[in-house]
């Protein structure tokens, strides 16, 4: 079985110099490629709340 696996921080981050809020981060981005290069399932490790 293979799987891709990444922890990704959407949310406020610095592009550019200037805080901004994206939705979607960069690694989960690139693991949602690799997945589908490889086509296998990606899942998306989640931090635990406060």
């Amino acid at each position: 079985m293979v799987v891709v696996i990444y922890f990704s921080r959407a949310g406020q981050n610095k592009q550019y110099g200037v805080t901004q809020y994206i939705n979607v981060g960069n690694t989960a981005l690139v693991a949602r490629k690799l997945a589908q290069r490889l086509a296998c399932s990606v899942e998306a490790l989640q931090t635990l709340p406060h």
